[in-house]
């Protein structure tokens, strides 16, 4: 039960929200509900050894009861609402205060156990059930001392002669409540603080948290097309290559870069170009697979990894982008559009690449072989 108040405890300071605040308020409720428990259990010899061959006396008798039902609100707490439990843990000091001030009159704990009442309350409720709750705890003193002084009640050790005293009865009462009240909202103002620094923090750590995450996606996307850049390519291919190459899986990769490509910039100007690799990026983001890897390396360079592909299969796809690209108008301008064609080199991993690298330069060998060859073709590199 305390691990698991210690992770509410975590997870609240990680993320406050309603449900982890509940979580954690229900959690701290059963945790006193035991404690009061065993608290309650621990006067139960003091209870019946007070009195001399164990008396049957209605005090004994009302302290038994008192034990039992605790415990069994311990016993049964899952199953009882928050409100019963949070009621039962603020009752027990509230009885001990009254019982002390009817016994023992001021020369009691009964002050300090009307204050640990409010602060419970405080924790449980809130500050303003808690200022309430002092107002009625002085009300319902003054009455007991007034019960008392005009001897409607007795007291059952007469410690002093203050006891009898209205004026001190008074002045202790309310001195009390205001100091306790002053207490109490010092700590709710503390606590208010507190949870305000948290929320503070929070909302920073979320701040860093997404500035991390929007840095961390400038430096690895290109800045025109939003594909992967060429160092996220890097890093993950090189996972890829260990996992291919671990299991003895088939992995290809395709490099391609635009034919002509100085012609489009000089003609239409690098606005034009900028159109062109954009929409270039589109037309084979549309085409590849979910499991592929497509991304910039650079200027009219891009690359394409494929797992789980041979080279015939890539090469088979890549043709069918070709072919389907070569029928695709892109605008360049106002009325203007042109079509474009690539020269592409495909290599599949073989047992002589020991690295990524060594496929990816396979790779762009075969692409200037497609160039030498005429360009706007698909070479395999073996």
């Amino acid at each position: 039960m305390i691990e698991s108040l210690k992770k509410l405890v975590f997870e609240a300071v990680r993320d406050s929200n309603e449900s982890v605040s509940i979580a954690l308020r229900h959690s701290l409720i059963d945790v006193f509900s035991v404690a009061v428990a065993i608290t309650s259990a621990l006067f139960l010899p003091a209870t019946w050894l007070r009195h001399e061959y164990f008396t049957l006396d209605s005090t004994n008798l009302g302290y038994s009861v008192l034990i039992i039902v605790y415990i069994s609100i311990a016993v049964f707490r899952r199953r009882l609402p928050y409100s019963i439990k949070a009621l039962s843990v603020c009752m027990l000091p509230l009885i001990f205060a009254v019982s002390g001030f009817i016994n023992y009159g001021l020369s009691s704990l009964g002050f300090l156990a009307m204050f640990a009442t409010a602060l419970l309350v405080m924790m449980l409720y809130g500050i303003k059930c808690s200022v309430i709750t002092l107002l009625a705890l002085a009300l319902m003193t003054s009455v007991i001392s007034y019960m008392t002084i005009e001897g409607g009640l007795s007291y059952s050790v007469d410690l002093n002669a203050f006891n009898h005293s209205s004026v001190i009865w008074g002045t202790h009462i309310w001195v009390s409540l205001f100091m306790s009240m002053i207490v109490l909202v010092g700590i709710g103002w503390l606590q208010y603080a507190l949870s305000l620094s948290i929320d503070q923090l929070l909302k920073k750590k979320k701040e860093l948290k997404k500035a991390t995450e929007d840095l961390k996606e400038i430096t690895l996307t290109d800045y025109l097309t939003g594909l992967p850049n060429r160092r996220y390519f890097y890093e993950f291919a090189e996972e890829v290559f260990a996992l291919h190459k671990r299991y003895g899986d088939d992995c290809s990769v395709v490099f391609i870069d635009l034919d002509f490509f100085k012609k489009i910039n000089d003609q239409y100007g690098h606005d034009g170009g900028d159109l062109v690799l954009k929409e270039f990026s589109l037309f084979v983001q549309g085409h590849i697979r979910e499991s592929d890897l497509f991304a910039r390396l650079g200027g009219e360079e891009f690359i394409i990894l494929m797992p789980k592909s041979d080279s015939n299969s890539a090469f088979n796809f890549v043709e069918r982008l070709r072919q389907g690209l070569s029928c695709h108008a892109i605008s360049v301008g106002k009325n203007e559009s042109i079509h474009i064609g690539f020269s592409a080199g495909i290599a599949s991993l073989t047992d002589f690449d020991v690295s990524m690298d060594k496929l990816i330069n396979r790779a762009d060998l075969a692409v200037y072989e497609a160039k030498n060859s005429g360009r706007n073709r698909s070479v395999i590199h073996y």
